[in-house]
């Protein structure tokens, strides 16, 4: 403790000077972001050959900064769409669409776990607006694990689909798309027949 200018962010270089050059783990918040403290930290990693264990997390610069993913590690997949969804209001109409929101992006969390990769805000996003690179990937995986020969009955579908509508019957096709899957590419219509 003491007034400005007395000297303590000096003596707290010097105490995290000494941790990182002992192999402590140094965690140190600083709320006026002094850019000298910064660097002393960073340049005393380096030279103690720790410089891949130095990590800034700061707003200002993003492309500097390490990476937050408040959405990246759970212990239940559903806990990715209540992080989300609990940021909108939940009162009166707005918990219907907060209740929609909750079961889209369970969905988009339930497809990228079963792919293997870790949810995040920017691909949430990314596949909010366009799910159906996503639907063709655990579409792929799935169909992969238990269906033999799945690429020739997609095939089959494909074709089907660029047929009218009275020749997919006599073809054996008797299908009628929902009126959600109109948009979608041909492939993950496809699939979805399949499915």
């Amino acid at each position: 403790m003491g007034t400005t200018r007395v000297g303590k962010t000096r003596l707290a270089e010097i105490l995290i000077t000494q941790d990182i050059h002992r192999g402590d783990v140094v965690i140190v918040f600083d709320p006026k972001g002094d850019q000298e403290l910064l660097l002393r930290m960073y340049t005393e990693a380096k030279k103690a050959g720790r410089e891949d264990q130095f990590y800034m997390f700061h707003l200002g610069y993003p492309e500097f900064s390490a990476q937050y993913n408040p959405v990246g590690s759970f212990l239940r997949v559903t806990k990715v769409a209540t992080r989300i969804a609990n940021q909108m209001p939940g009162e009166g109409q707005s918990l219907a669409f907060r209740e929609f929101v909750w079961g889209f992006v369970n969905q988009i969390a339930k497809g990228l776990v079963l792919l293997g990769r870790s949810p995040s805000y920017p691909i949430i996003k990314m596949y909010a607006q366009d799910v159906d690179p996503l639907f063709i990937d655990v579409m792929t995986t799935l169909f992969e694990k238990y269906v033999n020969s799945y690429q020739k009955r997609i095939a089959e579908f494909e074709a089907a689909l660029d047929m009218k509508a009275e020749d997919r019957r006599k073809a054996g096709f008797d299908f009628t798309l929902p009126r959600s899957m109109q948009d979608r590419s041909k492939l993950g219509k496809a699939m979805w027949l399949l499915y």
